[in-house]
């Protein structure tokens, strides 16, 4: 919801740990977690991330590559400006895990002091790679659903 809002409200900087794209099944038709959930949603207000607004807000985007996660993480759109990251072998608990590790408390400080190398020592030292770095991997080593 961060994502909706800071187009909205335009927020400085918006940290995303594994958001999904859209939890509409018309839109994510591939997505099989949370069914319950989404069954029971009668009408979809914020039908996908759209119109991030990367001149005006920074975006630090995190995903993992775990059944599921690049349903959503291969959708975002890639801009100018959105700094979109992959963790191999990540899945949903990527947050959890991170915590875990003593990174999240130092990610989510980089982030909020707008410190992008820092930002990307952290997410590399823990095997990530920027989502465009990822694609290339992925292209490398076709038929491969995810890298680790």
């Amino acid at each position: 919801m961060a994502l909706h809002l800071s187009a909205m409200l335009g927020f400085e900087t918006v940290l995303a740990l594994t958001p999904q794209y859209s939890v509409n099944p018309a839109v994510v038709p591939d997505e099989r977690r949370w069914s319950y959930f989404r069954n029971r949603i009668e009408q979809f207000h914020f039908d996908r991330i759209d119109g991030l607004t990367p001149e005006r807000s920074r975006y630090v985007i995190v995903h993992g590559d775990g059944p599921g996660e690049l349903d959503h993480a291969l959708r975002f759109p890639q801009l100018p400006g959105l700094a979109h990251f992959i963790l191999p072998g990540m899945d949903h608990q990527l947050a959890v895990t991170l915590k875990a590790r003593g990174v999240l408390r130092p990610l989510v400080r980089a982030v909020i002091e707008g410190r992008g190398p820092r930002i990307r020592r952290l997410i590399e030292a823990q095997g990530g790679l920027f989502r465009s770095a990822y694609d290339t991997a992925r292209q490398e080593r076709p038929g491969l659903e995810a890298i680790r």
